[in-house]
């Protein structure tokens, strides 16, 4: 049945190198579909073909890049600063080279207002490194109080992602972010 949802959806909003955008208000962290890769960003990681890129690969800031972790409302997630980049590796094993229509999924917590960050990707397009698809954050536009904040959901569906390492870092997918958002989930689904 997501097979077909997936698939509907995709013929339906995306031509091309066409981009879908889904935001929801959630409460709980869970999976957005079992046999995705995934990389969840908790008191404890927990990775299943998603890993993110650390220190030693990148070779700077001594083991502070990922390590600020914060909770809002029961859930925890990674503070990503210095840089304010996420780097994440995708296993070959959920993305062939071959494949290039994906379901990019991310939990955040959003208590900056309004704004955006970005998630990038290489695109099977010759000569183009990387896409950016930016991402408008919804905030807590009511109050502008930290405890009104909330975690979203996003979903984006790209249908020309090419996950091979070729992005800086030898990563695939690279989130960034002008504020302190806290990231708790990153989900892909081929």
């Amino acid at each position: 049945l997501f097979a077909i949802a997936f698939g509907i959806v995709m013929m339906l909003s995306l031509s091309a190198s066409a981009v879908y955008v889904v935001q929801q208000d959630i409460t709980e962290i869970t999976r957005y579909h079992e046999q995705s890769a995934y990389g969840t960003f908790g008191e404890t990681d927990e990775f299943h073909g998603v890993s993110y890129v650390g220190n030693e690969e990148i070779g700077r800031y001594g083991g502070e890049l990922y390590s600020k972790k914060s909770t809002y409302k029961g859930i925890t997630g990674r503070e990503v600063w210095k840089e304010n980049v996420f780097y994440l590796k995708i296993d070959p094993e959920y993305a062939s080279p071959e494949d290039n229509a994906f379901a990019i999924i991310v939990d955040y917590w959003d208590y900056a207002g309004t704004g955006y960050f970005h998630l990038e990707y290489s695109p099977q397009e010759e000569g183009v490194e990387s896409k950016r698809i930016s991402i408008l954050k919804e905030g807590f536009i009511e109050t502008g109080k930290e405890e009104d904040g909330k975690w979203h959901r996003v979903i984006v569906y790209v249908s020309d992602a090419k996950f091979t390492n070729s992005l800086p870092n030898g990563c695939d997918l690279r989130i960034y972010q002008g504020a302190f958002n806290t990231f708790a989930h990153v989900e892909v689904v081929n």
